[in-house]
């Protein structure tokens, strides 16, 4: 059941929602992404903190609709998208099921581009960018991680092999020219993203991973979860984890860090589709919700929503982070 804290919005769709993605840039934090089976929508959301005007707890309104020839499996925003000046610009890409990159670029007008990028050959499971605009990781099923130059038309000048699957890749704010990959057989490192060399690795110690996440607002920060239990590691410390804890009792799929706080994270695991929210510094859950269907959680940027899709539905709930 829910938790007396998980009372959510929720905004309706004609289609079944398969993920959503907020732009985690400060820019732009009133953009989304919603999934589905064949478009991406771009929308701009505001919520009631945001306007003491709107008569409404939240407001959503559909910019443009991109279709998408195949499913969408992944998504990440570009730093360069904002509505907030003009030209208005949007660009983001996806990871498809047919094992291609999608690069998608609008002025929300006239002008629409999509450009395929092809070298994976199995399924694309995460897609960041770096702070800067210089750079595109992606990590896939094929046990590889490319790395894509943005300013070079996308070319690929590097490819990382390794001998599980790519489950998630993290770039960081504080921390240029790192990236974060988390694979699949437990092991989550750090590399240089010029020379490709490793500087550090933690062990997970149990596998699946099947998640991992970067904290935005604490750069010493990991978290990663592996069959059912959540594990955190303080890099400043030791490689070593500070806590390993079961928090799903039969998979633990997903983990996203709050951008608010350090200590906060939402999963995404089975039974029941079951979203959580909890303080690494307690064991009591803040939110817990039981959803039709999910695949992925996001956070707003400065706002302490954290949303996930429910079938037909988006839902934001509304968390205390301090």
């Amino acid at each position: 059941m829910d938790t007396p804290a998980a009372t959510p919005l929720f905004v309706e769709f004609k289609d079944q929602v398969l993920f959503a993605e907020f732009s985690p840039y400060e820019w732009s934090p009133n953009l989304i992404c919603i999934a589905f089976h064949n478009n991406i929508s771009v929308g701009r959301i505001k919520f009631q903190e945001e306007d003491d005007e709107m008569e409404e707890e939240i407001d959503f309104q559909v910019l443009h609709k991109f279709f998408h020839e195949v499913r969408p499996d992944c998504l990440a925003w570009n730093p360069e998208s904002s509505i907030s000046t003009l030209p208005k610009h949007v660009s983001f890409c996806t990871g498809g099921a047919d094992y291609q990159l999608r690069l998608f670029e609008s002025d929300l007008s006239n002008n629409h581009s999509i450009q395929v990028l092809e070298g994976h050959t199995y399924y694309i499971n995460s897609i960041a960018y770096d702070m800067d605009g210089e750079y595109l990781a992606s990590g896939s099923d094929d046990s590889s991680c490319r790395l894509w130059a943005i300013k070079d038309k996308y070319s690929c000048f590097a490819v990382m092999n390794f001998r599980t699957a790519v489950v998630s890749v993290c770039f960081h704010q504080e921390e240029p020219g790192k990236l974060m990959v988390a694979l699949k057989k437990g092991k989550i490192i750090q590399v240089n993203v010029n020379t490709q060399q490793r500087i550090m690795t933690f062990d997970c110690g149990t596998e699946p991973l099947l998640s991992a996440d970067w904290s935005p607002s604490n750069s010493l920060c990991v978290v990663a979860v592996a069959e059912q239990e959540l594990t955190w590691w303080d890099t400043s410390k030791s490689r070593n984890p500070v806590e390993s804890r079961m928090i799903h009792t039969t998979n633990a799929c997903a983990v996203r860090c709050c951008p608010l706080s350090d200590t906060y994270v939402a999963t995404f695991g089975e039974p029941d589709h079951q979203l959580k929210v909890l303080s690494l510094n307690s064991n009591v859950p803040q939110l817990i919700a039981n959803l039709q269907l999910t695949t992925n959680i996001s956070w707003h940027h400065h706002l302490p929503y954290v949303c996930a899709g429910n079938d037909y539905q988006l839902g934001f709930w509304k968390v205390t982070t301090k």
